[in-house]
């Protein structure tokens, strides 16, 4: 089949979403189909849409306009070198293809202005099937929906939808959508000799991914690196204490998780790459999505919390991680969910 993945595969503030949106196209590709990313914003949109998003007071948006449009465009080019590897299709031109995949991410958290725009819950997609693989709708609430019935009632329109945390699947089930099992995130599908292969940067350092730490972790990691010796680096994401911002690209990004000494992170898909290469990772949970990927895997013991001395904060970073059961988890999770996208697929396939 064509079918077109509908998902942030152009976001330019991290690398998850494109290595998340990477990861469904080349499963789709592996098992015959030619799969497309569809797209709609154009590179001025884009710029436009997330510096204004991230900047919400009149005064800061015009005091650091040149700056940080500055720092989106070297983004944008870093992400379109990437992007232009993979099949464009434009969503107005969607006719081609026999169906359209939404997913992963949090593509319908109603709370994320990103992703607001009905565009993500297919509304252009007419007359032709659709379903959700690996979807989130992140801190959204039962609530939230009610006041967006518009959203509730594309939704109910999918062939079938499977869901990456349990928070999605029980919200939709109060509106009796059925969803199939929990899924993994797409980076999981892929095979795990993708990630043995990746080569490590070699260098003293702690890797730090987040939006943002509260101070009190920021101070906590600043001070183990320098009693450490160790350099921090913040791969795309400005950051306080970085000693180093680079951008890189994603099997780049990648190569650093993998090199690195310590990994701190308080991303979703910061906490699931290092596990899936194996590095000693500890996470600061802000959202019950990165706890459970924690949870689920069994890294809870690598959870950084806000009220830790550094003795404290010092022996979770250097708890050992048995990757013997952390893998036996994921490959468990990478079976049952491949099979479950082939079964959506399938139905579709066979009508």
């Amino acid at each position: 089949m064509k079918i077109g993945i509908l998902t942030v595969h152009d976001s330019i503030v991290n690398y998850g979403s494109f290595l998340q949106a990477v990861s469904l196209y080349e499963f789709l590709e592996n098992e015959g189909h030619t799969a497309y990313f569809i797209y709609k914003d154009s590179k001025e949109s884009l710029l436009k849409k997330y510096y204004y998003n991230n900047h919400r007071n009149p005064i800061k948006k015009i005091n650091t306009y040149l700056t940080e449009s500055s720092k989106l465009k070297k983004k944008y080019n870093l992400f379109y070198k990437e992007w232009k590897n993979y099949r464009l299709l434009y969503y107005q031109d969607i006719q081609i293809l026999d169906l359209v995949v939404c997913g992963s991410d949090e593509l319908w958290n109603i709370r994320n202005k990103d992703v607001y725009d009905n565009y993500y819950y297919g509304e252009f997609v007419q007359s032709m099937p659709k379903i959700a693989y690996a979807i989130s709708i992140g801190d959204s609430s039962k609530i939230d929906f009610i006041n967006n019935k518009d959203k509730v009632k594309l939704i109910k329109e999918f062939n079938s939808i499977s869901a990456r945390d349990i928070n999605t699947s029980n919200t939709l089930q109060e509106f009796n959508i059925i969803t199939a099992e929990n899924v993994c995130d797409p980076t999981v599908l892929r095979i795990q000799s993708f990630y043995k292969n990746v080569t490590p940067c070699t260098g003293e350092y702690i890797l730090v991914y987040s939006y943002g730490f509260d101070k009190r972790i920021s101070k906590l990691i600043k001070k183990f690196a320098t009693k450490n010796n160790l350099k921090i680096i913040s791969p795309l994401m400005d950051c306080s204490i970085a000693s180093e911002v680079p951008y890189v690209s994603c099997l780049e990004f990648l190569s650093l998780i993998k090199g690195a000494k310590y990994v701190i992170t308080s991303t979703f898909h910061g906490a699931l790459l290092s596990a899936l290469l194996n590095v000693n990772v500890s996470v600061y949970c802000t959202k019950s999505k990165t706890k459970e990927i924690l949870n689920k895997y069994r890294l809870a013991h690598k959870e950084i919390t806000l009220n830790m001395s550094d003795e404290e904060f010092k022996e979770v970073l250097n708890r050992p991680i048995d990757y013997i059961i952390t893998n036996k988890y994921i490959n468990e999770d990478r079976i049952k969910s491949q099979k479950i996208l082939r079964k959506q697929l399938e139905e579709i396939t066979h009508g």
